[in-house]
């Protein structure tokens, strides 16, 4: 079931209609149905191709990013694994099978796809302008959930400088699109218990996802929130971890002397 985002797909199907090959920016943070979406806009494609980077883990290194990338493409494109010494050669074999046809590339999480090589937004681009957007049927979507990495190394990147076509940060649903959405789930709350569960989950929609109609708004909360197992219960360290790596303890430290509410600044130890 996908709810909203009319705005966006909108956006989305005018780039589609203009002619030429497309590169768009998409951000948001974590849950908020960034990669929903752009599955919900490639439903009007032909071919719909959609790679993610190896997850925020100290271990991985862009030995491993590059082999991840390689099984996907075999995957996608049903032929066998290549070995790819860097990111132009796995580019420009993405670019060589996606030269002729309708075609929506997701690259999801790109900056843990960088991770090892900070030429990594230079070589995107330098694809993009010699291979990529000659398929004018083509739309490269660059999408991530530390929004700070991609308008770093791509928006105030001197080298994507008018190459950008669409730029979406992606938000929380807007309160109509949450009633519709209660409304397909067909939500039995009162409207007190309704305001209880946005309080907690806003308007992300894989909270929302999360809360079962046959439950009351205090059962949802307590499993979501409360339990060992539930969805929230660990939320914040996983979401903080991913977006700021090796600086989260010393940034949650910063946050939560600050939520302390204390008058005076004190030394961090880090």
């Amino acid at each position: 079931m996908f709810i909203g985002r009319r705005r966006e797909l909108a956006q989305l199907e005018k780039l589609k209609r203009k002619g030429t090959a497309s590169l768009v920016c998409l951000m948001g943070r974590r849950r908020i149905g960034k990669s929903t979406l752009v599955s919900e806009f490639g439903k009007t494609f032909s071919h719909f191709v959609c790679i993610q980077g190896l997850g925020p883990d100290e271990r991985v290194t862009l030995r491993d990013q590059l082999d991840h990338f390689s099984e996907k493409l075999s995957e996608h494109f049903d032929t066998k694994t290549k070995h790819f010494e860097s990111w132009t050669d796995a580019l420009t074999d993405l670019a060589n099978k996606t030269s002729k046809g309708r075609y929506l590339i997701l690259l999801d999480e790109i900056s843990w796809m960088a991770k090892g090589d900070p030429l990594f937004p230079l070589r995107v681009k330098d694809i993009w302008d010699t291979k990529l957007k000659k398929n004018n049927d083509l739309m490269l979507v660059l999408c991530g959930s530390v929004s700070a990495w991609i308008e770093e190394n791509i928006l105030k990147n001197a080298s994507f400088e008018g190459r950008i076509s669409l730029e979406i940060a992606l938000e929380e649903l807007k309160l109509p699109e949450i009633q519709e959405f209660l409304s397909q789930r067909k939500f039995q709350m009162g409207s007190f218990e309704i305001l209880q569960i946005l309080a907690v989950t806003g308007g992300v929609p894989k909270y929302l996802e999360e809360v079962l109609s046959g439950q009351s708004a205090e059962q949802n909360l307590i499993r979501l929130c409360y339990e060992k197992q539930g969805l929230l219960f660990n939320d914040f360290d996983k979401i903080f971890v991913d977006i700021f790596g090796r600086k989260s303890k010393t940034l949650e430290k910063i946050v939560r002397h600050c939520l302390e509410g204390n008058s005076r600044w004190t030394k961090i130890v880090i």
